[in-house]
């Protein structure tokens, strides 16, 4: 994960059927507005050295690996090598389901006990528990041991009111995230001409939000860090 500024970037990698463009772009255009890199093929024809080396390396350095299931996707062998090549490198797989489809027995191993998020039924809270999933990949939560937490009992109440305040961060982040689906589905609807303009200041005011908040939340985790003197806080299942 890299850095803009003070800002995390997360690189998320999209693997999916050719005749899945158009919701694959969906998807893109949204992932790219909540300024998250993605990588997406969209060459006519697929092969080559050059290609293979590309895509194995986008896949390798990707944050998260979102792979599209519909009727052609499962089918494809693109996709299942690329679903095999996140899978070998430890990446982060995070299934999204675009048709109602049952997935094959060759996806699964890899796919094996991860929540599968539902695009069909509804797309916009689909949409919104992905970018949920992004953002806390941002600002990781804090993993305690049992036998850290043993050890500060005396520190008990202070560490509670922190964590409260993470959980009281996390829940204004969803309101703010939701304020831009709710902005997402009004201009989906038709918005007139003259109000995109205020449409598109009012989204950037979320987005600006939204990374003060991130901000405030770093500045708690490393307080907490500080006072359990723990060092990790790898997220494991962003997308429960």
């Amino acid at each position: 994960m890299l850095t803009e500024g003070n800002r995390k970037v997360s690189h998320v990698f999209i693997s999916y059927a050719r005749d899945d463009l158009q919701i694959a772009d969906k998807l893109v255009e949204r992932l790219e507005s909540a300024r998250h890199r993605v990588w997406i093929d969209r060459e006519e024809i697929r092969g080559g050295e050059q290609w293979r080396q590309q895509i194995v390396s986008a896949i390798r350095s990707c944050d998260a690996f979102l792979v599209l299931l519909s009727h052609k996707s499962v089918l494809s062998k693109h996709v299942r090598k690329e679903l095999d090549i996140a899978d070998n490198a430890d990446r982060l797989i995070v299934p999204v389901q675009v048709e109602h489809v049952d997935v094959p027995e060759g996806m699964e191993y890899q796919l094996a006990g991860l929540h599968v998020i539902d695009c069909v039924s509804d797309f916009e809270r689909g949409m919104l528990r992905i970018l949920e999933g992004l953002e806390r990949m941002r600002a990781p939560p804090v993993a305690v041991s049992s036998g850290q937490a043993s050890s500060i009992d005396e520190n008990d109440t202070k560490f509670l009111a922190l964590m409260a305040k993470v959980a009281g961060l996390d829940e204004q982040r969803e309101k703010l995230l939701d304020q831009l689906v709710g902005m997402d589905q009004e201009e989906a609807a038709g918005v007139p001409k003259e109000q995109k303009a205020d449409l598109n200041e009012k989204r950037k005011a979320v987005f600006t939000d939204l990374e003060l908040l991130n901000k405030t939340r770093d500045s708690v985790i490393g307080k907490v860090n500080s006072n359990l003197k723990v060092a990790k806080g790898q997220i494991k299942k962003v997308f429960e």
